[in-house]
């Protein structure tokens, strides 16, 4: 089993967003989980005895949100590369979860990069985010136990926390 998770954020407009920090986002978030499942899908398909591929997306890969351009589009990314993987390795027995929880409480926000054109705007942004994972946040452990549970059934995407659900089905329902 194969478990990718690696990812900071950084919440800001896009056109605030430099280059470089965008980059770094994609290449953390999204090449990360590609290096991941390259350095272990080869062995697993010449071992010949199934396996497991777990990539830990978000529950921003499903919505447009303000100011999360680069962090959502990273994790976007991971959904369909785990998507597509899942489609291809399954003749070799190899199942393939993506999981998009909602905020988990790790050092994850409190490492989030906040881009604005001022350090007013910086802070209030901060804040603001800080306020809302204060309040709906969810213990690691519980998306550990979701994890544990997608594997053992071999589900393709799993949702942890209410938060993640809603948004996965109002983006079907109401795409724009």
């Amino acid at each position: 089993m194969l478990v990718n998770n690696a990812g900071f954020g950084v919440i800001g407009a896009f056109v605030e967003t430099p280059q470089s920090l965008f980059e770094d986002v994609m290449n953390t978030n999204f090449w990360g989980a590609v290096y991941g499942c390259r350095a272990f899908t080869t062995q697993m398909i010449e071992r010949g005895t199934g396996g497991h591929i777990v990539n830990v997306a978000s529950a921003a890969a499903f919505m447009t949100q303000r100011n999360l351009t680069a962090y959502s589009t990273s994790k976007a990314a991971v959904f369909m590369l785990s998507e597509c993987l899942r489609a291809e390795l399954i003749e070799h027995g190899i199942g393939v979860t993506v999981v998009c929880p909602d905020l988990v409480n790790t050092n994850l926000t409190r490492n989030t990069e906040y881009v604005a054109p001022s350090r007013e705007k910086r802070v209030a942004r901060r804040e603001r985010a800080q306020s809302i994972y204060r309040r709906l946040h969810v213990e690691p452990e519980r998306v550990a136990d979701a994890i544990v549970s997608a594997v053992r059934h071999n589900r393709p995407i799993v949702t942890v926390a209410p938060g993640a659900k809603a948004r996965k089905w109002l983006s079907r329902l109401v795409p724009e």
